[in-house]
């Protein structure tokens, strides 16, 4: 199992968070995943046998969302 926090931009609303939510969890390998719109912000837990951290961010760019740099928040 593994554990990555991501930064998110473009989640304006409640819809939104619902609308990655689903997407992020159709993904084989994830376990967990806690979004939050107004802090733009995910934890995800998944296999990474399954599954892996560019799939995931593939997963929420495709759906139109941004990813910043975690570097830019130290």
């Amino acid at each position: 199992m593994k554990t990555e926090d991501i930064i998110i931009k473009g989640m304006h609303c409640d819809a939104c968070e619902k609308t990655l939510k689903r997407a992020v969890n159709m993904l084989n390998g994830i376990k967990e995943l806690n979004l939050s719109y107004t802090n733009e912000h995910a934890t995800v837990i998944f296999d990474n046998a399954l599954t892996n951290l560019n799939e995931i961010k593939k997963v929420i760019r495709d759906k139109g969302y941004m990813i910043e740099d975690k570097a830019a928040h130290p």
